[in-house]
């Protein structure tokens, strides 16, 4: 973190070192008092801010010419300090010296220059490049910047994306500030926010404050943030710390670009490999933890009769897709991954898509084709949506010889209508047998975790296991485990955190229950708002408890049926809008609009912003729209915001605010095939209203037409676009003023297309209903009461 004092060292194209606050005050005091002598005792801020008011041009002009850097001469020192690994380089200053220092550096990671004004944290999310965040703005954006005590008071009032990451990162990281006495007001607030030790154990990694004539009283107060000072220029830190060691510390910045990218190409991961290091497994699997390869290959997971099918089903097959499916909790996961295993060992090239990457599908694709695998496998296939079918479709005519496994759970299949959009044979989760429970007792006893089930009988035990709820093997285990169940012992979990644990639990649930996402700690911290000492030390305790699993920093709840259980639980309490409140707030200031649907925020936001995935879990529809207007500030220029909260008033609300919200959306995105349904729907739903009303008729037929349009374009098709058209043409037949010619025209109209969506949307629930509704209905219409309309 820089201040003024780390760019003095670098000079202006006029030879003259950039200045430090003081001076700066001094050169622009003439634009705002002429001629009179400079006082001291005022600070930069405020004559800035008078300076501005006077001549903002002056200012402008001064601005630019003293804190613009001479790249012919820069100091060689700056392109170390630009060269090392850090994480990430916040500065207060609106000087361009990263700007002029990126023209010739030579390093691991270009520098990607952003302001806070113009930026979020998503746009710094690149493993090819180091973030430089001006929190206070760059020239450019004069004169939009933070510089004066009320601009600054203005934008601290409001929640700031950066001004949340940078707190986040100054708890979770060791930070260096460089080139500052601390007498900068926004300093002081970062700090705080940093929070001081309090009565807990020191949990904040220990800082750094190089800088000399630093005052007493702020010596003293440093310890209490766990900021040690070190008295020295910073120059004078570079050539006794950094210059020594430079060479090895770049590096470092070399093998972690280069370790960043080996994970990043991870995502594929070669099965064969990942078994021939012997991971092993521990008895947690059957507590409850989501599977790894070693609970498979040296470890405690039962092999069940279902297990075996799959891999002989797979073994006889030479290409096409197979798809696994079940309810929660059914093992689904772990099939995939012995079937997997076994068939690297059996001398098949397999590779196994991990759940966890940003990747695009066609990134995807292309290194798959690349490797030409005799097998793929890809858990949790409904990742992809919509796009699924023709994902696997574009793979399977470029690998013909390539068998691809996927699963996902089945109520997500049918909803996402698989079975008639994808060719493949689909294998559903079948009920545990005797045989499987004595296989899971066995791996019980193994692992010393048999619990309740250790004083019954052997017949007794396999009647606990498979009395339980079908296939849901989670269930299964912790309740014949603990002798309760399953769903009270989750609600004690819940029960028995509080304050900064429970709401970080709370987020957790959420991001794993909605779309199995992890959340790193950091997430987690900007979530709550506790970027302190207490929101470290809560999400620790919830680790080290084992609620929640840490794999190499990615946070999850230990399966996702808990997570959606403990959802449950505070849905009952009134709890649930806080938490899904807070993840949308995380995942708008960390996604990346450009690509929304890539990474693992802009899917969160997707579906925490989905009107039915609010409606379902929220309830109520006062709820749903508290929610929507709470993030309004930080989401107002996103798309999808404005889609799914004018569809939500469309469905259940105020049709005068739906036009509002979707002619917002209409404003970010004219053209989009689901924003044209969904105003065509308003016009029809206002339209049915007062039929008999003098715009409505026009409104109806205009809204009719342009689904027609929609239905008849091959580029996308959706079969709520059809649904629409079917269930309010209906309607409006039914009840419109319409001439016999009119009436006959859309009841041919209603029979062609609910043809056309039986025959494209066959498994659609939604749609055979709406389907068979327009049949009945039709068959008994008469055009006969049209006439004397």
């Amino acid at each position: 973190m820089t201040g003024a004092g780390f760019s003095h060292g670098a000079v202006d194209r006029n030879g003259h070192p950039i200045p430090l606050g003081r001076e700066l005050a001094e050169q622009i005091w003439p634009i705002a008092f002429g001629d009179s002598t400079f006082d001291r005792s005022s600070n930069l801020g405020e004559v800035f801010r008078l300076a501005n008011r006077k001549s903002g041009t002056l200012l402008r002009n001064h601005l630019e010419l003293v804190l613009s850097v001479d790249s012919e001469n820069i100091p060689r020192r700056y392109y170390d300090w630009f060269s090392l690994p850090w994480h990430r380089i916040y500065t207060l200053n609106i000087d361009d010296l990263d700007r002029a220092v990126s023209m010739t550096l030579k390093s691991p990671r270009a520098l990607r220059i952003l302001s806070a004004f113009t930026s979020t944290p998503g746009d710094a999310a690149s493993r090819d490049h180091l973030a430089v965040v001006h929190l206070n703005g760059r020239m450019v954006d004069f004169p939009n910047l933070t510089f004066d005590p009320p601009s600054y008071g203005a934008r601290t009032s409001l929640p700031d994306a950066w001004y949340q990451q940078f707190v986040t990162d100054i708890v979770t990281r060791p930070t260096f500030f460089i080139g500052t006495v601390l007498d900068e007001p926004p300093f002081w607030h970062y700090l705080s926010q940093r929070g001081s030790k309090g009565a807990t154990a020191e949990t904040r990694p220990r800082s750094w404050l190089i800088t000399r004539n630093l005052p007493a009283a702020r010596r003293e107060l440093l310890s209490e943030f766990n900021i040690y000072l070190v008295e020295q220029y910073e120059e004078e830190f570079y050539t006794e710390f950094i210059s020594p060691n430079v060479g090895e510390l770049k590096q470092i910045a070399k093998a972690r670009k280069a370790l960043a990218n080996t994970e990043e190409e991870s995502y594929l991961v070669d099965v064969a490999g990942v078994i021939a290091s012997g991971p092993k497994g521990d008895a947690n699997f059957l507590l409850g933890r989501e599977p790894t390869w070693g609970d498979v290959h040296d470890g405690f997971a039962a092999q069940f009769d279902w297990d075996a099918e799959v891999i002989e089903d797979l073994r006889t097959m030479s290409d096409g897709t197979y798809i696994v499916h079940g309810g929660s909790g059914t093992g689904k996961s772990t099939t995939m991954l012995r079937a997997a295993a076994v068939l690297a060992a059996d001398g098949n090239r397999v590779l196994w898509v991990s759940r966890d990457t940003d990747k695009s599908p066609s990134e995807i694709r292309a290194g798959i084709l690349d490797r030409q695998p005799d097998y793929v496998f890809i858990d949790n296939l409904d990742r992809f949506g919509d796009t699924g079918p023709s994902f696997m479709d574009s793979l399977m005519n470029k690998l013909d010889t390539t068998v691809f496994v996927g699963a996902m759970r089945t109520q997500r299949l049918y909803r996402l209508e698989l079975p008639t959009r994808l060719t493949a044979k689909f294998k559903p989760a079948p009920h545990l047998s005797d045989s499987d429970a004595i296989r899971l007792i066995a791996a019980l006893s193994k692992g010393n975790r048999l619990g309740a089930l250790l004083q019954l009988t052997a017949s007794d035990r396999v009647d606990a296991i498979t009395r339980r709820a079908g296939r849901q093997l989670l269930v299964s285990l912790i309740e014949a485990t603990s002798g309760r169940k399953f769903h009270d012992k989750v609600a004690d979990e819940c029960r028995n955190l509080t304050g900064m644990e429970l709401a970080a639990y709370g987020v957790a649930c959420c991001a794993d229950s909605a779309d199995g996402q992890y959340l790193t700690s950091s997430d987690i911290l900007i979530a709550i708002g506790a970027a302190n000492n207490e929101g470290v030390k809560a999400v620790r305790a919830l680790t080290r408890d084992g609620l929640l699993t840490d794999t190499r920093g990615k946070l999850r709840v230990r399966h996702r049926v808990i997570a959606e259980s403990a959802v449950n639980y505070f849905r009952s309490e009134d709890r649930l809008q806080e938490w899904m409140e807070h993840l949308i707030f995380l995942c708008a200031v960390k996604y990346t609009p450009s690509a929304m649907t890539r990474g693992r925020y802009g899917r969160l936001l997707i579906r925490f912003l989905n009107h039915d995935f609010l409606k379902e879990q929220l309830g109520s529809v006062i709820a749903v729209q508290t929610l929507y207007g709470s993030v309004e500030t930080i989401l107002s220029n996103e798309f999808h915001y404005w889609l799914q909260r004018g569809s939500f008033e469309v469905e259940v609300g105020d049709l005068g605010q739906a036009e509002t919200f979707l002619l917002q959306a209409q404003a970010l995105k004219p053209d989009d095939f689901f924003l044209e349904t969904e105003w065509c729907y308003l016009l029809l739903k206002r339209a049915l209203y007062a039929p008999n009303s003098a715009t409505s008729t026009p409104d109806a037929e205009d809204a009719l037409r342009r689904l027609e349009a929609l239905m008849t374009a091959k580029s996308e098709q959706s079969p709520h676009t059809y649904h629409v058209y079917l269930n309010l043409g209906l309607k409006w037949l039914l009840a419109a003023p319409l001439s016999v010619g009119e009436a006959r025209l859309l009841r041919d109209n209603l029979r062609r297309y609910a043809v056309i969506a039986k025959s494209q949307f066959r498994s659609s629930n939604m749609i055979n209903g709406v389907v068979s509704q327009v049949e009945r209905r039709l068959m008994t219409l008469s055009l006969e009461q049209y006439e004397n309309k």
